[in-house]
């Protein structure tokens, strides 16, 4: 019984974990950062030119599907994409238990 109080607590809170990657371009530039809320999101490419930072991720247990909006996961995305510098997240793919885009600072 105590091994089940000590790891429902533990469970919990990894449960409840968004977690995030970042995969830098090869060429990428290192910019300062940006306000997540100026952020604009893409599902596709974009007519502006632009510099790619990288490929960004924000991965989350499938018991956060009932986030239908994705709002949660795309304000963590667009946290992390601010400190990169990123004027934006193109390419945006949304999967049951994962966000993902690429990352670019406008020309």
């Amino acid at each position: 019984m105590k091994k089940l109080i000590i790891f429902l607590p533990f469970l919990l809170t990894l449960n409840s974990c968004y977690y995030y990657a970042f995969y830098p371009h090869p060429r990428s530039q290192t910019y300062l950062p940006t306000n997540p809320d100026s952020i604009k999101v893409y599902s596709g490419e974009i007519d502006q030119e632009y510099n790619v930072i990288g490929s960004i991720a924000t991965y989350r247990p499938l018991s956060m599907g009932n986030d239908k909006s994705n709002e949660g996961a795309k304000n963590i995305l667009k946290k992390h994409t601010s400190k990169l510098g990123a004027d934006a997240i193109i390419n945006l793919k949304i999967t049951p238990n994962s966000i993902s885009g690429v990352a670019v600072k406008f020309k």
